[in-house]
């Protein structure tokens, strides 16, 4: 037998198992003169040594790529890295924006209370991070005169589905680097 790795005799062990699945079931139509369309058929293999770690507890992408090439380009250090795993835990699993326990948004004042940096240290970082567009600021709806913040979903993400404002944002932005760079 040749020395094949466990993942790839589990997908074999599934291409088989469907095959003679799908063959078995074609037969049992044809000899009973039935035609079934519209149907799926699947067959899974499922690797019983791996178990549910912690499924019940809340998690947060982090995109090493993206955190590396911030790091490399001195745009963000282990400080402001700490500054936006730590804001991270606020993330809205709707749209990625910065929110309270209470659903409201964060503002600056909650980010200075969460941190216990001075205002215009708060102030200089935020800017900095909304300049290299790893927040994104929008005007609430409810007060104009405040901003709500999104944090880019290339470096931390939280949820499945992302505000279709802030996704066109990020996905012109990478489209203007990458045509930059060829």
């Amino acid at each position: 037998m040749t020395n094949v790795n466990k993942k790839d005799l589990l997908f074999q062990m599934q291409e088989v198992g469907h095959r003679i699945g799908t063959n078995a079931v074609m037969d049992f139509l044809e000899s009973h003169g039935l035609e079934m369309d519209g149907v799926q058929l699947g067959f899974y293999v499922k690797d019983t040594s791996k178990v549910k770690w912690k499924g019940s507890s809340k998690f947060i992408k982090l995109y090493e790529t993206e955190m590396e090439r911030l790091m490399n380009k001195e745009i963000i250090n282990f400080e402001i890295l700490g500054f936006l795993t730590w804001l991270s835990k606020y993330l809205n699993y709707e749209d990625n924006s910065l929110i309270n326990k209470d659903g409201t948004y964060l503002t600056q004042k909650d980010i200075i209370e969460i941190t216990g940096w001075h205002k215009n240290k708060v102030s200089k970082t935020v800017k900095s991070l909304i300049e290299n567009e790893i927040l994104y600021e929008k005007k609430q709806e409810e007060d104009k005169r405040k901003s709500k913040y999104f944090m880019n979903p290339n470096l931390f993400f939280k949820g499945k589905n992302i505000d279709k404002d802030i996704k066109e944002f990020y996905d012109n932005k990478k489209k203007s680097k990458d045509e930059t760079i060829k």
